[in-house]
């Protein structure tokens, strides 16, 4: 008996780097990376469809996700710098961003990105994908699911009718 086959995932998004200067460390992120590294160290076939820079922050990214088994024919690498957030432990000893980017690069999926993404059992992105845009063309043939943050919003009342899955972080919020 073959055994059955694991899912596939894509995430969709922007790339970045997250600076520690409290630990004097950096480490590839973004919520669309990060989601397909631990996609794959769960199992699953994963890749990674988004941006980052062709700098050195940029070749970090696309070595990362490969050395996680990632796929990453995808990632493009656009003239320009990798964005970087700056994460600082809190009071408690947690970790939270401080500073994050203003500007960040172009990202447009390209026409056949449909076709391509047709061939998962699932497709991921966040609020910070910037492919808001995209969302209910892809959900008539793609099961998408959706970081949200820290909504709703009226991004999400928006997007909400077209994702199978959906995440918000409410920190704040009671139960």
């Amino acid at each position: 008996m073959a055994s059955p086959r694991p899912p596939r995932l894509c995430s969709v998004g922007g790339a970045v780097v997250d600076h520690y200067p409290d630990l004097g460390l950096g480490f590839p992120g973004g919520n669309a990376p990060n989601v397909a590294v631990h996609a794959a160290r769960s199992g699953a076939a994963a890749a990674f469809l988004g941006v980052a820079g062709d700098d050195p922050a940029g070749r970090l990214i696309r070595a990362s996700l490969e050395a996680e088994g990632v796929e990453t024919s995808r990632l493009q690498a656009v003239p320009g710098v990798t964005p970087a957030v700056t994460v600082r432990r809190g009071p408690g000893g947690d970790f939270r961003c401080v500073a994050c980017p203003r500007q960040f690069l172009p990202f447009a999926p390209g026409a056949d990105a449909v076709e391509y993404l047709a061939g998962f059992d699932l497709v991921h992105l966040a609020s910070t994908s910037r492919a808001d845009a995209v969302v209910a063309a892809w959900a008539e043939r793609l099961p998408i699911s959706y970081d949200f943050s820290g909504g709703p919003d009226a991004a999400t009342a928006t997007l909400l009718p077209f994702v199978t899955f959906a995440a918000l972080s409410r920190p704040d919020m009671d139960e």
